[in-house]
């Protein structure tokens, strides 16, 4: 039996006798299951919110002029429930047991529209999201954390700044330096006009935490096979062909390359991923190849920004998302992306803790003064400072390098790999 009755009447007795144990509890009407209960719960807990004092009188009072008093058994049944029910002190016990009913009814509720669905030969891919979806919604709602003095907080910053809390590094010092790494719980946003190499640096970034650390990678628009062989070549140059194919065995990276998925999709791949491996680090290549819900297609992009925001506070890990830019920097003298660049939407800005572009001006002319020279420029870095970060381009093996200042060639061979 999916309800909890007298735990029902024991919470609205509680809070009609004592008024301030509504601060104690996380509940809401809905979660009731009668719908008597759900008119005296909500119309108390409104009173007290706006300040003002509830017991049996005042509160009928109240339901009559909502024209409620009669829908709700009259005075004699809100009565009869401040008499009859259990103690004051066992109120966090009964909305436990509230809640517990409430959530076992919504899962019913959602197995019975999966049903249906089947019954209707709904597409399979749908049926799974929905479920994946209503499964998803109904953890999400399950509340654990509540307010704390200042002072804890200080207290655990403190301890945090004793220890080593760098982020996972990308592999290139300099950008290391200058992000502190990438940190759990942080969207990181790398972002490119085409040809920039944006796809390359978020692969190289995922190769090297995957030394350490699962990455589970969405390559939207490459398939798995032709990543593979752009990573494949760089080490295949530098190690040999077996000694290359032994590393990636070691590497604790996982690919998936279907194409338009959405972030229930990606929400529970990780899951699978996380529950078999552990999670450190997820990589989508990129936003805009993802399906969102939206009236337009800028609603559907802020909505999948701030989704895989609150994915990455969800696993405590960071998401590298890659995210196109607007052709309107073309027109400039100065092509080096801005905030403004970014596609479709202005939220990704506000979503993302770290922001990140890549230019290469030997894209723009030809004749430039720094040839095989990458600028990782840091627009926003909400934790830390923003600046440019130089590195080298090796475009025939598709890598970013360290940077030292001397432009190197993809023939210098045996002078480049000395220190790798």
């Amino acid at each position: 039996m999916n309800n909890s009755i007298h735990a029902e009447q024991a919470v609205i007795g509680s809070i009609l006798r004592n008024n301030d144990l509504l601060d104690d509890i996380d509940i809401e009407s809905s979660d009731f299951y009668r719908e008597d209960h759900k008119i005296i719960f909500k119309t108390a807990s409104e009173m007290i919110c706006k300040g003002l004092p509830v017991d049996l009188i005042l509160l009928a009072e109240a339901l009559d002029r909502a024209g409620d008093l009669d829908r709700v058994g009259g005075l004699s049944y809100i009565g009869a429930i401040v008499e009859s029910s259990a103690a004051d002190k066992n109120i966090k016990w009964y909305v436990k047991k509230i809640t517990e009913s409430s959530k076992t009814r919504q899962l019913q509720s959602l197995l019975v529209s999966l049903h249906t669905a089947i019954e209707s030969k709904e597409p399979v891919d749908e049926l799974l999201e929905k479920a994946e979806s209503g499964l998803f919604n109904l953890l999400e709602n399950k509340s654990d954390g509540e307010l704390s003095h200042v002072s804890e907080s200080v207290n655990e910053a403190i301890e945090w700044s004793k220890t080593n809390h760098k982020g996972l590094s990308t592999g290139l010092r300099d950008l290391d330096y200058q992000t502190n790494g990438l940190n759990k719980a942080n969207l990181i946003i790398v972002a490119g006009r085409p040809s920039m190499g944006k796809s390359a640096l978020t692969a190289q970034i995922a190769e090297h935490v995957a030394k350490d650390e699962t990455v589970a990678f969405f390559s939207l628009e490459m398939q798995k096979r032709e990543l593979a062989a752009r990573m494949l070549k760089f080490h295949d140059y530098r190690i040999g062909r077996n000694d290359a194919v032994e590393f990636f065995k070691s590497l604790k990276l996982h690919i998936d390359d279907k194409p338009a998925i959405t972030l229930g999709y990606v929400r529970s791949q990780c899951r699978k991923i996380k529950r078999k491996h552990g999670l450190g680090m997820i990589a989508i290549d990129y936003l805009q190849l993802m399906r969102g819900t939206g009236d337009n297609r800028t609603q559907e992009v802020g909505g999948l920004s701030r989704g895989l925001k609150a994915l990455a506070k969800e696993f405590d890990i960071p998401v590298v998302l890659l995210s196109q830019l607007n052709r309107g920097l073309e027109q400039r003298a100065d092509k080096r992306p801005i905030m403004s660049d970014l596609r479709e939407s202005g939220e990704i800005e506000a979503d993302a803790d770290i922001i990140l572009f890549i230019y290469r001006d030997e894209i723009y002319d030809k004749e430039t003064e720094h040839p095989g020279i990458a600028e990782i420029i840091c627009r926003k870095n909400r934790n830390g400072s923003t600046g440019t970060v130089m590195t080298k381009w090796i475009g025939e093996l598709t890598r970013f390098e360290n940077y030292d200042g001397e432009k190197i060639t993809y023939k210098e061979k045996e002078t480049y790999f000395k220190e790798f």
